[in-house]
C-alpha cells in the first residue's frame, strides 16, 4: 500500500499525475502477474473519477442531448410552422 499527500503546488495536476502513475503500476502488475487481481481504490482515485466522468459526459452525452433536442423541436414545430406558412402564403 502506498500513501500520498498533496504537496500543495497544484492539486488538480498532482491528482491526475498520481492517478496515471497508479494506473501504470497496476497495468504492469497485471501484465507481470496475470493471476493477480489488482484494484485501484482510495481518495485519489475517487477524486480523479469525478473529473474523468464529467469530461466523458461532456464529450458524449451533451452532443447527444443537443441532437435529440433539435430533432424533437423539428418534430414538434414542423406542423405549426407549416400551418403558419400555408396561412401566410394564401394572403
Amino acid at each position: 500500500m502506498w500513501l500520498y499527500s498533496y504537496r500543495g503546488d497544484n492539486p488538480e495536476t498532482e491528482l491526475v499525475e498520481v492517478a496515471t502513475y497508479a494506473r501504470n503500476i497496476a497495468n504492469r502488475l497485471r501484465v507481470r502477474y496475470s493471476a493477480l487481481e489488482t484494484y485501484l481504490t482510495g481518495i485519489i482515485m475517487m477524486n480523479n473519477a469525478f473529473p474523468e466522468a464529467s469530461q466523458y459526459d461532456t464529450k458524449t452525452l451533451v452532443p447527444l442531448t443537443l441532437l435529440i433536442v433539435i430533432l424533437l423541436l423539428e418534430l414538434f414545430l414542423r406542423g405549426p410552422l407549416q400551418q403558419q406558412l400555408s396561412r401566410d402564403s394564401l394572403f
